[in-house]
């Protein structure tokens, strides 16, 4: 695995394209799930000082495919996503 640095405009690419159906909702977890495996192995750095919200946001992403039920409502709805996006433009 390569390692990775994160910034905040990679993370708003990430919520953006999910917002415009440009990745699933799946594509967007993975990723997510592989920048958390990166990190505890110590492969992830982040630009200028760790930013709360950046690894609040990158959290938040990987559960973004989970769903109530089978075939359920996702957990997270639209607006949570665009929460998110609003706490990660503020940084």
């Amino acid at each position: 695995m390569a390692d990775a640095h994160i910034t905040a405009q990679i993370v708003l690419t990430i919520l953006s394209d999910l917002s415009n159906s440009l990745k699933t909702r799946e594509e967007v977890e993975e990723w997510a799930d592989q920048i958390i495996i990166l990190d505890e192995l110590g492969k992830v750095s982040f630009e200028g000082a760790y930013n709360d919200n950046v690894w609040d946001a990158i959290k938040f992403l990987s559960g973004v495919a989970l769903r109530e039920s089978e075939n359920g409502p996702y957990l997270y709805g639209d607006e949570d996503i665009e929460e998110t996006r609003k706490l990660l433009s503020n940084t």
